[in-house]
């Protein structure tokens, strides 16, 4: 049995608990599990159609930290993300001008499809019959 775990710790954010993933891992490794580990970063900003690493901020937002907001009144969205590829340019056409526009995506959507698609490639690579 695989188990594939994100990398993120909540240790690195601030007001959080850090998650005792380490030791669920090696307990799970000694237990007889396989265990990967998914750069959870690097996999919400890559991007699934054309297989780079191009989605990228592009929404200005106000800041939402009080405390800085004189300093950086507008900050980049995390949330949604463009493509900025021209691979991935023109796969989506505006109804109103007719003509091609970048994707936009959800951060939280396009990891959950990168995830999936690492999970069945994987599953897909252990499910083949040697030759």
């Amino acid at each position: 049995l695989t188990l594939i775990f994100g990398n993120w710790s909540a240790g690195m954010a601030a007001h959080h608990a850090p998650i005792p993933i380490k030791g669920l891992r090696c307990m799970l490794i000694k237990q007889g599990f396989h265990v990967l580990q998914i750069d959870e970063f690097k996999i919400s900003t890559w991007c699934l159609y054309c297989g780079e690493g191009q989605l990228q901020k592009f929404l200005d937002v106000d800041n939402p930290q009080l405390h800085i907001r004189d300093k950086t009144p507008v900050i980049k969205s995390h949330a949604l993300l463009r493509f900025n590829n021209g691979k991935c340019e023109g796969w989506v056409v505006d109804s109103v001008t007719g003509q091609s526009c970048p994707r936009i995506i959800n951060r939280d959507l396009s990891a959950c499809l990168n995830f999936r698609h690492i999970v069945d490639g994987l599953w897909q690579l252990l499910t083949m019959d040697p030759l």
